[in-house]
């Protein structure tokens, strides 16, 4: 950088009149600001890409209902109901480890949460609406440790280093009538 810096400004000296040194200064140091913020964005999106395939593409997949279709209704229940348990395993293990974790800038963090809610959160309500349209709604609440609104709140407190208690927040049937509404 330093000797970036000492070129330009041997290539400012060419220049007489008052200040147009110091426009030349500004608009290169002003491009290259530029490139160097723009190059540094993209790979910063790469990383931001990288950990949600990391962290929360397992999370993602277990959601997936694809391939059930043909099956038995009590086995499309059975498969269901093991991929939910999944879901609470890698869920609960993630925030567990994730929540004492720090992204200091506040912009970045909160880029970070809304990344992973827009992935995580329409995946889990097309899951419990799949299921809930295979099982009665009573025997629902013994399979589901977290409602929609649960699992972002808790993707809400990621990464301020806090050692919260795992939330479930709002109990699922109040959650439940508002779907069905």
């Amino acid at each position: 950088m330093d000797l970036l810096q000492e070129n330009l400004d041997a290539k400012s000296r060419v220049y007489e009149a008052p200040g147009q040194n110091f426009v030349f200064l500004l608009n290169n140091g002003w491009y290259i600001i530029q490139k160097v913020k723009d190059s540094e964005i993209v790979r910063v999106r790469q990383w931001r890409n990288s950990y949600q395939k990391a962290t929360w593409g397992k999370v993602i997949e277990v959601l997936q209902i694809a391939g059930l279709s043909g099956l038995s209704s009590s086995l499309v229940v059975r498969s269901l109901r093991d991929k939910l348990h999944m879901f609470n395993v890698y869920f609960e293990e993630i925030y567990r480890t994730q929540k004492g974790w720090v992204v200091v800038d506040e912009h970045l963090r909160a880029d970070l949460r809304k990344s992973v809610m827009q992935a995580v959160l329409p995946a889990y309500q097309r899951f419990l609406e799949r299921l809930m349209s295979l099982e009665a709604a009573k025997d629902l609440e013994k399979y589901v440790n977290y409602s929609v609104d649960g699992v972002e709140a808790c993707i809400g407190e990621l990464f301020q280093g806090t050692s919260g208690v795992s939330r479930k927040i709002v109990p699922f049937l109040y959650h439940l009538h508002i779907l069905i509404l």
